[in-house]
Formats: structure tokens, C-alpha cells, sequence
């Protein structure tokens, strides 16, 4: 990997290890290194997406949450930044901030660069595996159990429908995302097949 990369993965993992960072002790294990994962899997669909985007897009996508306070709306400059002070030229730094801010956005996935789809996708995947919602619990305490889980089938709902942008994600999360529904309250109208007549 582009000894570049590399740093910047050491930074964003560095920052997100911050104790002032309220996902501190699960974020990179649980969600960012997952996304990556997904989205290299991703890749291997898409060779003409360029793989060294794609893999600083994984790592900065949710950059502007660990900024001091939490700033989304910062997230294209921070990534913008770091990418500059790593090495990266001007050209790629501005593209991947660009595709950070579309990320954010959340609008039109479906029809930005496959490097945006590629990364939105496994994006909308990760918190489908692991223990991701079940940590979301954990995090806020101060929720009544039907919240939690409201909150849980709306987050999962719209990575399902907003992030979710290539067929062979869904194809293969889809399982998955049925099953969140069902442990956050959205129960099937049988769960077995009636018996034969």
C-alpha cells in the first residue's frame, strides 16, 4: 500500500482512539476498518474504480466526527487537509474532499463516481455486521428501549435505501438488513410457513 495511505490510516486511527471521541473504544475496530474491508471486496467489482481513492475515501468518510467539537460540515476541508499534509497533490486531495462532501449529502449515490458508491456502500453494510447497533445502546443510555430501537430501524433503513447504491451489496447484505429489522421491532406476519394441506 502507498506509503501515504498509510500514514493517513495511522492518523485517522489515532484520532479516533481519542478518549474525547465518544465511540473512542470501538469505532476503528467495529466500523472503520469494516467499511474498508467492504469496500476492497467492493473493489474487485469495480476495477474502474481507483483503488488508492477508494481506500482514503473508507478511511475519511466520517472524519468530521472526530474533529474538536464533532463537525461534519468540516469533513471535505479536514479531509482535504490531511490528505495535503500526507503527501497527496492537489488534484487528489480536492477530488476526495469533493466525494466526502457527497457522502455527507447522502443525495444522487446512485449516480456519483463508482469510488463514492464503492465507499456509501460499505458504508450503509457495516453497521450490519458486528455489534455496531448493539453498541449504539450502550452509547445512549439515557434512551428508552423502544427509542433505541426506533432509532436503530431508522439508521438501518436509510443505509438500506440512501447508502446502499450497488446491487451486489444489497444482494449480499440483504439477509442481514431483514434480520436488523426484525431485532428492532419490525416482525414478520409469520415466521413459519403454514402446514401442508
Amino acid at each position: 500500500m502507498d506509503e501515504r495511505l498509510i500514514r493517513l490510516r495511522d492518523e485517522v486511527i489515532a484520532r479516533t482512539n481519542d478518549p474525547t471521541f465518544l465511540h473512542h473504544d470501538w469505532y476503528v475496530d467495529q466500523h472503520l476498518t469494516v467499511v474498508v474491508r467492504i469496500a476492497r471486496e467492493l473493489l474487485a467489482h469495480h476495477p474502474e474504480a481507483d483503488s488508492a481513492t477508494v481506500e482514503a475515501l473508507a478511511w475519511l468518510h466520517d472524519i468530521g466526527k472526530v474533529l474538536h467539537p464533532p463537525d461534519v460540515d468540516r469533513s471535505p476541508a479536514e479531509a482535504a487537509r490531511l490528505l495535503s499534509v500526507h503527501g497527496f497533490d492537489v488534484g487528489f486531495a480536492d477530488r476526495v474532499a469533493e466525494y466526502v462532501r457527497i457522502l455527507d449529502a447522502k443525495t444522487a449515490l446512485d449516480t456519483a463516481p463508482v469510488e463514492v458508491q464503492i465507499v456509501s456502500s460499505a458504508d450503509g453494510c457495516a453497521p450490519l455486521v458486528g455489534p455496531f447497533m448493539a453498541i449504539y445502546w450502550r452509547d445512549n443510555p439515557n434512551l428508552t428501549v423502544a427509542a433505541l430501537m426506533a432509532e436503530n430501524r431508522r439508521k438501518a433503513t436509510v443505509s438500506w435505501q440512501r447508502k446502499i447504491v450497488l446491487p451486489e451489496a444489497r444482494a449480499a447484505f440483504a439477509d442481514r438488513f431483514q434480520l436488523l429489522m426484525e431485532q428492532t421491532g419490525q416482525l414478520p406476519d409469520r415466521f413459519l410457513d403454514p402446514p401442508a394441506e
